[in-house]
């Protein structure tokens, strides 16, 4: 089959609207780059956090399909595919098996953390597809993380790089100061509530750990702290999450809210003090990156392995793991002129290691690689 190819770079899988920013800083690159989305997706460019100043988007970025073979069609006009969180051996299902005879073109699949730390582990036809494609895809871009390793290992997915995933930085110097209305410190948890209390198979190979938050958060409040923590529900765990709370004497400085808009979430980002991620895992996820993106400091658990492995300046925020360490943290940072300073730093170490501009030439020398395309001033 002869190619034709129209598209340099085809976008699956949108991952919070990253597909949008990955489209117009490829197309500044001067590639021809294209989103892929179901016919019903119908979110927009507002998707992305906060506002991108957009030079070359517009309603032709976007193609939409319906079918797995309209899909298909585009592929076969394509030069390389990059894929979110598997999203393209999602939407092929079976079909991805004849991706020669079909004439696919090559993929750098970007997997996400349940990718890597649940699915691909499961005993199930999902997590086979999902082990599948992963082994057989050009290429995986991951994080070292512990868990992302074992997984990586003990599944035998050899076709894998380090990578740095570009994010989306607001280019301007105000993002907008929280108006509080009260001098009570405010944190924010918009994470899933996951300690493995409800959902302990073996296949999981961690949780988000934040069991120890609520204990620790109560005894700093304990302890004379005065502060709130907003929480959406949702998750495994929230009824054990719940009865923690409960049992305390400090259940009104629990808030608990339901699904958010996507403004409705960056507004609760920057009506906080602290963004809450997680204990467990020890990387960085949307959350973390979205906070930080929005100059607002994280409390998160890293591990200290993989960011002298990834990174040559570890990030300005508060770590911890423990609820011991999660509660000194707690009790040493509750003054909201170090915490903005914290945030103002972690957004400056974010445009130095995941800034788009910093981080797509990595991509581009792959897409080089794999399609034998020449990219004039790459470096």
């Amino acid at each position: 089959m002869k190619r034709v190819d129209e598209i340099d770079i085809l976008i699956v899988g949108s991952l919070c609207g990253n597909d949008i920013s990955f489209y117009e800083y490829l197309s500044r690159h001067g590639m021809r780059a294209k989103v892929a989305r179901r016919f019903d997706d119908n979110s927009l460019k507002e998707d992305n956090i906060p506002q991108l100043k957009y030079e070359y988007y517009d309603d032709n970025a976007v193609i939409k399909y319906r079918t797995r073979f309209e899909l298909i069609k585009l592929l076969q006009k394509t030069k390389l595919v990059a894929s979110f969180s598997s999203s393209l051996g999602c939407e092929l299902s079976y079909l991805w098996v004849f991706r020669k005879l079909l004439g696919l073109p090559p993929v750098i699949n970007m997997p996400t953390g349940s990718d890597l730390l649940e699915v691909v582990n499961e005993n199930t036809l999902t997590g086979f597809r999902y082990r599948y494609f992963m082994k057989t895809c050009d290429l995986n871009f991951v994080t070292g993380a512990p868990g992302y390793m074992d997984s990586i290992f003990n599944n035998k997915i050899k076709n894998f790089s380090f990578y740095r995933y570009p994010y989306y930085i607001p280019e301007y110097d105000e993002i907008g100061d929280a108006t509080f209305s009260s001098s009570r410190l405010r944190f924010f948890h918009p994470s899933h509530i996951d300690f493995k209390e409800v959902d302990n198979s073996e296949y999981r190979k961690s949780s988000k750990g934040n069991d120890r938050f609520f204990k620790a958060f109560i005894r700093a409040l304990d302890n004379g702290l005065d502060a709130e923590c907003v929480l959406l529900s949702r998750g495994a765990d929230v009824g054990p999450a719940r009865e923690i709370i409960n049992a305390s004497k400090h259940r009104d400085r629990f808030i608990w809210k339901n699904e958010l808009s996507r403004q409705e979430l960056v507004r609760e980002i920057i009506q906080s003090d602290l963004i809450i991620d997680q204990f467990d895992i020890g990387i960085m996820g949307g959350i973390t990156v979205e906070a930080m993106a929005l100059q607002r400091p994280v409390m998160i658990y890293l591990s200290k392995k993989t960011m002298d492995m990834v990174y040559p300046v570890p990030p300005q925020m508060l770590i911890a793991h423990s609820e011991e360490e999660i509660f000194q943290e707690l009790m040493n940072n509750s003054d909201r002129k170090k915490l903005k300073r914290i945030g103002i730093n972690g957004r400056k170490w974010l445009l130095d290691n995941h800034g788009y501009e910093r981080c797509l030439k990595q991509f581009l020398f792959h897409y080089s690689v794999l399609t034998g395309e020449k990219i004039p001033n790459l470096w």
